[in-house]
């Protein structure tokens, strides 16, 4: 995304034009990345309150049974 935006001729002088060169930029990027990242997101989150939700006699089972959940599902 900044490579592309330093590869452009006329750099935004004002904000309206910034909003609009990153708009042009944002509508370029392939969806596919963005949507690994927001799953990727979404399942370290999720494993973080699970991992918060577990009392202190929690045993390795357990915590593994939680990362195959978070990690290995779709």
């Amino acid at each position: 995304m900044l490579e592309t935006y330093h590869k452009r001729l006329r750099k935004p002088k004002t904000i309206a034009e910034l909003k609009e060169v990153l708009q042009v930029i944002w509508d370029s990027l392939p969806q596919r990345p963005i949507d690994k990242a927001v799953k990727e997101f979404s399942n370290r989150l999720k494993l973080r309150v699970d991992i918060s939700n577990i009392h202190s006699n929690c045993n390795v089972v357990t915590l593994l049974l939680l990362l195959e959940r978070c990690y290995f599902t779709s």
